[in-house]
């Protein structure tokens, strides 16, 4: 069971007790009695939830960031444009500009 304590030199409620063996000292980040009350019972049905299905997995993955992404998206495109004219034609189309 978690309660609330303040500590003395913070404005913000701080969570403590234990929960099936796991031992939790966590600040709420609240200042406010109220608001504070609900945060214990979300920490607790967490921790609840971890020790009978286990942690949730993390996935990270190695792709490159959007910015990355959409470029190389744009630039295979563009390419895709070529492949049914010649290399030539393409290039020339691309460095050419038009004034009229």
């Amino acid at each position: 069971m978690l309660k609330l304590v303040k500590r003395p030199k913070s404005p913000n409620w701080v969570m403590r007790g234990t929960v099936r063996g796991v031992s939790v000292e966590e600040s709420t980040g609240v200042a406010d009695r109220k608001a504070a009350e609900e945060i214990p019972t979300n920490r607790q049905a967490e921790i609840l939830k971890e020790s009978v299905w286990g942690k949730t997995a993390t996935i990270t993955s190695p792709m490159p960031s959007p910015t990355i992404w959409n470029m190389a998206r744009a630039i295979s495109a563009s390419w895709s444009r070529c492949s049914s004219t010649s290399v030539r034609r393409c290039s020339a189309r691309s460095t050419n500009t038009r004034s009229t």
